[in-house]
Order: C-alpha cells, then structure tokens, then sequence
C-alpha cells in the first residue's frame, strides 16, 4: 500500500510538471505614472470648502499597453489635493479640517461604489508655500445663489499638497475602466479649503452633490450627483486641484 500511495504521487507530480512546462508562469511588473496634474494645464485661481458638498471631476487614462495585452491592469495608487489655509490663522490652526477623497471606477457616479481615503489635515508635517489672491477667493466670500456664509475677504493663504494614499484601498486587480472620478467631499466642519481652477474643460465632466450641503445650496434638489453641464452652459467650471499617481501592471519583458 506504501508503495502504490508513492507511485501515484510521483505520476500526478510528473503529470503537473508536464503541464507547467507547456503553460509557463507570466511574471508581472508594475510602472508608477502620473494619470493627472492639474498643474499641467492650468493654476490655482480660487478655493472653496463648503461642509456637506462632493464635487467630482471625470478623467481618463491611457497607455497603449492595455490595448496590447489583456492580462494588463491599472489603477489609482494616491490622490494630492492642494489645501489652503488663511495666512493669519495659520498659527493658530487646530489641525481638525476633515476631507474625504473618493475614488469612482467609471463616468457615472451614481452608478458605482467609489473607493474612499479620509483624514484630518494636521498642518506641521506638509510642505507650506504662500499664495495672494488678486481677490478675494471664493471660500472667503458669500457667492451670489449658494449661500455661502461670508467668513473673511483675505487674500493670503498658505497652501500645501496633501497626499492621499489609495495604494491599500484598490486592490491590485486594478479598475475596470479607463474612465475614472475623483471626487471631494467634505462630511463635517470645519471644511478645509481647497484650491481651484477655471480651465477650460467641459462642464459635463464637472459632478457636484449637494444632498448634504450646509447651508442648502439654493434652488437646487437632493438627487444626489449631477453634472455641471446642463447648469453652465457656458461651460465655465470650477476644478479642483488634483494630482493623480498611477500604476500600470503588465507582463514583463524578456
């Protein structure tokens, strides 16, 4: 019985190393990329932190080996986001503004799950540079149809990339699209400010959610996210700024 029990096993291991011979294992590798940076095609022109509201953006990522090998994936490895603080409360800022970044795996952001990255900005640790304003930004002035409290007319700020590590949130697998959001929300206050920019781009691809917005933005239904452009139709948007990190994974080259 000993005997049979070994030369089975033996032929089932010959068997299986038969078939790895024929079918050898692929070895993959990754390449880190940059997918966007909103530096690239434009500057930071206003801010804004406004509790309760998520403004997406939809972007795209293209890399010709996706289309050249199946077996290829991508995803998003971290999201910066350029925070800002009024110069004159920079001393005494409490490190307690919570943001949320979110990530969607597709165009439509109503139908998918996004991948989320919360924190609390603690200010010490980042790398702080000093912006002036021409004006005064929209975060620190009542703007015409949103409500907005007023809060101050200053013009200096600090300003800071802050990272947002996706790296353990997406799993390796990669996403499903090459079209992609990346969303901004703000849960509670106070909402750290955050850059923005007026490029030009089109207003369709610009998302806002105001379900959650305090105060309510005015004349505007909860039906959670929309796109921007049925309501500018000049398309002139707001776009946050973001910078996007990106790995592609595919079979090594031999």
């Amino acid at each position: 019985m000993s005997f049979h029990r070994s030369l089975t096993l033996w032929a089932a291991t010959a068997a299986l190393g038969s078939a790895c011979a024929d079918e050898p294992l692929v070895s993959f590798c990754t390449d880190d990329g940059s997918g966007f940076d909103i530096e690239d095609v434009s500057v930071l022109q206003s801010n804004l932190g406004w509790q309760g509201t998520a403004d997406a953006v939809v972007l795209s990522y293209e890399d010709a080996r996706l289309a050249e090998d199946d077996r290829s994936s991508w995803r998003v490895t971290g999201i910066d986001v350029l925070v800002m603080i009024p110069l004159s409360g920079f001393d005494t800022y409490r490190d307690d503004a919570v943001l949320e970044v979110q990530l969607f795996d597709g165009d439509d952001l109503n139908a998918t799950t996004p991948y989320k990255r919360r924190q609390t900005l603690v200010a010490r640790p980042l790398q702080w540079s000093t912006h002036t304003f021409d004006t005064p930004p929209e975060g620190a002035r009542e703007v015409d149809g949103f409500g907005l409290p007023v809060q101050n007319f200053e013009v200096d700020y600090v300003r800071a990339w802050w990272h947002f590590d996706f790296s353990d949130v997406i799993p390796e697998e990669g996403l499903t699209s090459t079209d992609y959001a990346v969303g901004l929300y703000w849960p509670e206050g106070p909402a750290p400010l955050v850059g923005y920019s007026f490029y030009d781009r089109p207003c369709a691809d610009n998302w806002t959610n105001y379900d959650e917005a305090d105060p309510p933005y005015v004349g505007e239904s909860t039906s959670g996210w929309s796109s921007n452009g049925a309501r500018n139709l000049n398309n002139e948007c707001n776009w946050p700024m973001v910078k996007v990190y990106t790995e592609l994974r595919s079979a090594c080259q031999k």
